[in-house]
């Protein structure tokens, strides 16, 4: 055996490309929105398109359950950069939430601007009350 074969033989198959990264999890933000995350990363990335094993997904996953947050998203900052490195957990996280983001705003009406979320007419003396029994003993 050359060097040439033993190099070719060891070294790791091309990732994904970053595109490819994208509209994978483009796809599972909007489709898991709610919740479940964790088991639709499995399903897509292990299973479908195989772009790690079962081995690095549930070692992924062991990391991510010691962490205090939202497994799904921080199996996709794992996986992400497992496939493509700091640009491919970027890229991931991202699209993972870029999809509930648009459709939290196309249901919301768009964005507002912040003087529009101030208190007006009856809501006023609501919130002054609420906020005075909170604020002051």
């Amino acid at each position: 055996m050359t060097t040439q074969e033993a190099s070719k033989e060891g070294a790791p198959a091309a990732g994904p490309s970053l595109t490819a990264i994208f509209l994978t999890f483009l796809r599972l933000g909007g489709t898991s929105f709610g919740g479940g995350t964790a088991g639709w990363l499995h399903r897509v990335i292990v299973l479908q398109r195989r772009w790690i094993d079962e081995a690095a997904f549930l070692r992924m996953l062991t990391v991510g359950q010691a962490l205090p947050g939202s497994n799904g998203t921080k199996l996709t900052v794992l996986i992400g950069q497992h496939l493509r490195g700091t640009a491919g957990a970027a890229v991931a996280l991202f699209a993972l939430l870029a999809g509930p983001f648009l459709i939290a705003v196309t249901i919301r009406g768009g964005p507002r601007p912040v003087a529009c979320l101030r208190p007006s007419g009856a809501d006023r003396g609501v919130t002054s009350r609420s906020a005075r029994k909170f604020m002051l003993p």
